[in-house]
Order: C-alpha cells, then sequence, then structure tokens
C-alpha cells in the first residue's frame, strides 16, 4: 500500500514551463506593433473620412480641395497616435527602458558625430538608388501603379508644418521606438541580433517594397550608431537627414520645372557620395572608423535566438498581420 506522500506527489501535476525571457520581450514587441499597425489604419481611416468631409471625393493620397493645411495636420495626428500608442505601451506598461545606460539622449563628443554624418551619407545614396532601380524595376515589370510619395504644399506655414510632420517628428518618435525600446530590449541577446532584428521590423513596416532594402541599409546603420554612441541624439540627427533629404527631393520634382528638380538631387547625391567616400579612405588610414558589431553579447544566449522569436505567439502573429497591413494600404 502506498503511503499519502506518494500518492499526493502521484497526484501532483507537473510544473508548466516558462517561456524563455526573449519569448516575452517578442511577445511584448509583437503586441507592441500590432497596435502600431491597428493605430496606423485607423488613423488613416479617419483621415481619409475627415478629407471627405471637407471635400467630396478628396482623400489623402488626392486631397483636391483640401487646404494644405488641413492636410499636415491630420498627418501629424496620425503620426502621433500610430507611433505614441506603442511606444507608451512598451515603455510603460512592459518597462522596456530606453537605452541600457539611461542615458537615451546621449550626443558623442570629440567629433564622434562628423565621422557617423560624413559615412552616413553615402548609405543615404546607396539607399536612393536601391529604391530608384526597384521602382524602375517594378515599373517595367507590372502595369500596377506604385505608392506615390506625400504631395507636399508649395510653401508658405503648410510647408513648414509638413516639414515638421514627415521629418522631425519621424526622426524623434521612430527612433525612441525602434532604435530605444525594440532595440533595448533585444541588446541582451547581442548586438548585431538586436540590430538586424529592430531593422528588419522597421522596413517591413513601410509599406513600400522597393524601399524595402535601402530602409533595411539605412536602419541598420541609425541602430549601429545608436549602440556605439550609448545614445539616440546621433541616430535621431542622421534619421533626421535622411528625412529632409527625401523631403527636398520630392518638394524638387513637384515643384520645379521637370529638369531642374531631378539635376539638383543628382548634385546633392554625388556631393553625399564623394564626401562619405573621402570620409571612409581618410578615417580608414587614421584607423577611426567605428568598432563593428558584437555578434553575441552573452554567450550562453547564442543559441537559437531566431528560434525563440518565432516560437512566440505575439511576434508570429505581428509577422503575419504585416502583409495584411502592406495590402490595406496599398488598396486604401
Amino acid at each position: 500500500m502506498a503511503s499519502p506522500g506518494t500518492a499526493a506527489a502521484v497526484r501532483q501535476k507537473p510544473k508548466k514551463k516558462r517561456p524563455h525571457p526573449l519569448q516575452r520581450r517578442a511577445g511584448q514587441i509583437g503586441t507592441a506593433l500590432l497596435l502600431f499597425l491597428l493605430a496606423g489604419l485607423l488613423s488613416r481611416l479617419a483621415g481619409e473620412g475627415v478629407c471627405r468631409l471637407i471635400s467630396k471625393g478628396a482623400s489623402l493620397s488626392s486631397p483636391d480641395g483640401v487646404p494644405d493645411y488641413a492636410v499636415a495636420l491630420i498627418r501629424l495626428f496620425s503620426l502621433l497616435f500610430s507611433l505614441g500608442l506603442p511606444l507608451l505601451f512598451l515603455r510603460f506598461f512592459c518597462r522596456v527602458p530606453f537605452t541600457e545606460n539611461g542615458r537615451a539622449l546621449h550626443f558623442p563628443a570629440d567629433g564622434a558625430a562628423v565621422i557617423w554624418v560624413s559615412l552616413f551619407l553615402p548609405v543615404i545614396v546607396a539607399a536612393a538608388f536601391c529604391s530608384s532601380f526597384l521602382r524602375f524595376l517594378m515599373g517595367y515589370l507590372f502595369s500596377a501603379p506604385l505608392p506615390a510619395g506625400a504631395a507636399l504644399p508649395a510653401g508658405g506655414a503648410a510647408l513648414l508644418l509638413s516639414f515638421f510632420t514627415l521629418c522631425v517628428l519621424p526622426a524623434f518618435f521612430e527612433e525612441l521606438l525602434f532604435r530605444g525600446c525594440i532595440q533595448t530590449a533585444l541588446l541582451p541577446y547581442g548586438q548585431r541580433f538586436a540590430v538586424i532584428t529592430a531593422s528588419l521590423l522597421f522596413a517591413l513596416l513601410h509599406p513600400d517594397i522597393t524601399q524595402l532594402p535601402g530602409t533595411f541599409l539605412l536602419s541598420y546603420f541609425l541602430g549601429w550608431a545608436a549602440v556605439k554612441t550609448g545614445g539616440y541624439a546621433l541616430s535621431m540627427a542622421l534619421h533626421l537627414i535622411y528625412n529632409g533629404t527625401s523631403f527636398l527631393l520630392t518638394y524638387t520634382g513637384q515643384h520645379m520645372v521637370e529638369a531642374a528638380g531631378p539635376m539638383l538631387g543628382a548634385i546633392l547625391l554625388l556631393f553625399y557620395f564623394m564626401v562619405g567616400l573621402f570620409a571612409f579612405i581618410r578615417l580608414r588610414r587614421l584607423g577611426r572608423l567605428p568598432e563593428k558589431l558584437e555578434r553575441v553579447k552573452d554567450p550562453r544566449n547564442r543559441q537559437s535566438r531566431a528560434e525563440l522569436l518565432l516560437t512566440s505567439p505575439g511576434f508570429l502573429l505581428c509577422l503575419a498581420a504585416i502583409p495584411v497591413y502592406w495590402v490595406l494600404q496599398y488598396f486604401f
């Protein structure tokens, strides 16, 4: 006859295996990005509705009859809602810090910022070339129209508001969300792993297939700069330089005569390339090129980090929702 202690041991249920910390973080990141997708779609639908109320048949892509300042304000509130919601979720609900050292807006000293800016300029050129080539290729292979850039006002306060909405605010909030919360949450599992994962998510959440490689390249450089400088002030500045360049090229393409806009863009990109090439050669000779990203910060976390990500239900759900988001953004 079994003793009472033995019977209790037989009846005791096995303990449920706790998820790996990386799986929990991946689930939190996936949930935050689902909030980003949902908020983006809702704000877009609301913006389309406001445009139609102001002018029948108008939309955000074709805002005929809608004042320029109204379009800029709609985009402003949409940006704040879609980026602010996941940022608040990760920072205050999930307690994800902005940075490991507690100095999120730390700016590098001793001329390091000049080095990073100089090396970033040819990255902008490479991203622009990839985007232009893929746009040409997609236009040649498929007859469907590709997503167009935002229509910019000709000038005045509406143009300044558009610059603030399309360039300044994204540089600040996107860096806090992707390089701050998301990348910082993944840094304990390796610098390179964190930067690549955050950059892939950043690129996939920009629904334009022609910009996908260039956006990943830019994001990887921004993540690299953020890790090596210990803060996000520099990556915000680099992000603003890229956004400002895109804004300038879009404006000249829309409001200058047909030949002048592309010529100005070509001159600017050539200048970026030459400055970056000179800086790279000079820094290489002086041995002052930035250090590479570390592959694994803690050797105990070397095993199957990608598998841990892909076994997190929240992260998987986010990946499944991204193609749906792309389709909805394209058709609506």
